[in-house]
């Protein structure tokens, strides 16, 4: 076996004939350094590869300018100097939160109850309004239907407050 190492801190070694990349890289997740072997073919174990990225390499003599170009109303600004890559990769504990996102099926089914919940939200809301507009005072109808003070839907709907909503119109919390 012979080791040798690359200026990026890249170790290499040789095994019968075979190129075996050991890197060490952090974990954009948590920060802990991941120990990434990467085999002849490409192929690699120890962590999770998403891509690289640019930053600007604040030790150089660069520094943020105004182009005078603007995007969408906002100014450009473009940095001068050195810029340098990061990669980005997780390791199996990080990557094992991110895998704990929403599948197809349940995102498509929450967006069918949001929507259902967003349609009785509108209609409490609706009720809420008439009931005010025509200055009714048995709001305990109100309460009855929705679970909540009028005034309570009004602050919801304002701020789309849908967690209390459900609470209180479906659980009885």
């Amino acid at each position: 076996m012979e080791k040798t190492m690359t200026e990026n801190n890249e170790t290499v070694e040789t095994h019968e004939g075979e190129d075996l990349r050991l890197l060490t890289r952090p974990c954009m997740g948590c920060g802990k350094d991941l120990y990434i072997i990467v085999e002849a073919d490409g192929s690699y174990s120890g962590g999770h590869y998403f891509g690289s990225f640019d930053l600007p390499d604040e030790d150089s003599d660069g520094e943020h300018v105004k182009t005078g170009e603007s995007v969408s109303g906002f100014e450009v600004i473009e940095w001068t100097g050195e810029e340098k890559t990061y990669e980005y990769w997780e390791g199996d504990d990080c990557q094992d939160v991110s895998e704990q996102r929403l599948s197809e099926t349940e995102a498509r089914l929450f967006l069918s109850l949001l929507d259902r919940i967003e349609s009785d939200f509108d209609q409490a809301y609706s009720d809420a309004s008439e009931e005010v507009a025509q200055d009714e005072r048995d709001w305990s109808s109100f309460e009855a239907k929705w679970g909540a003070p009028m005034s309570q839907v009004v602050v919801e709907e304002s701020r789309r407050k849908y967690r209390q909503f459900v609470n209180h119109a479906y659980l009885d919390e």
